[in-house]
C-alpha cells in the first residue's frame, strides 16, 4: 500500500478543498506539505512547473495508472474545469486497490510468519528435547 497512500492522501485533501469551496491548487499544496515519498515529490516538482508556465509533462513520469489519472486530474483541475465527479471515481478506485493490497498483504503473513518459526524456534525446541538425551547417551558412550 506505500505506492498507493500518497496518491489516496492527494485525492482526499483535493476533494476536501473542493468540497469546503477551496481551489485544486490549495488542497494540492496541502497534500504535498511535509510529504517524503518519490511521487509527492515528482508532483510537487510539476507543480513548480506548472506555477512558472513550463507545464512539465508529469504523465510521462508516473508509474502507475492511478498515478497517470490523478496527474492528468489535477491538471484539468488546474485550467479550472470541475473534475470533483472524476475525482469521487478515481478515489473509489485506489481506496479498493488499497484494500485489494491490505487483503493480500493479511493472507501472505503466515506464510511469512513461518519462516520464523521453522529456521529459529523449532531448532531451538529440538535442542531442548534432545539434548538431555544426547548428554546422557555421550556420558554412556564414554
Amino acid at each position: 500500500m506505500e505506492g498507493l497512500a500518497p496518491i489516496l492522501r492527494c485525492v482526499l485533501e483535493v476533494r476536501f478543498a473542493l468540497e469546503n469551496g477551496e481551489s485544486v491548487r490549495a488542497g494540492l499544496v496541502r497534500a504535498l506539505s511535509g510529504a517524503t515519498d518519490r511521487f509527492s515529490l515528482d508532483l510537487q516538482r510539476w507543480l513548480f512547473a506548472w506555477d512558472q508556465g513550463q507545464m512539465e509533462n508529469q504523465e510521462d513520469h508516473a508509474e502507475t495508472p492511478y498515478q497517470r489519472n490523478l496527474v492528468s486530474l489535477l491538471g484539468h483541475g488546474l485550467r479550472g474545469n470541475s473534475i470533483r465527479p472524476q475525482l469521487l471515481d478515481l478515489e473509489g478506485e485506489v481506496e479498493q486497490a488499497c484494500n485489494e493490497q491490505i487483503d493480500d498483504f493479511i493472507r501472505m503473513l503466515p506464510m511469512k510468519m513461518t519462516i520464523p518459526v521453522l529456521l529459529l524456534q523449532f531448532p531451538a525446541f529440538l535442542i531442548l528435547l534432545l539434548g538431555p538425551m544426547v548428554s546422557e547417551l555421550l556420558k554412556g558412550l564414554q
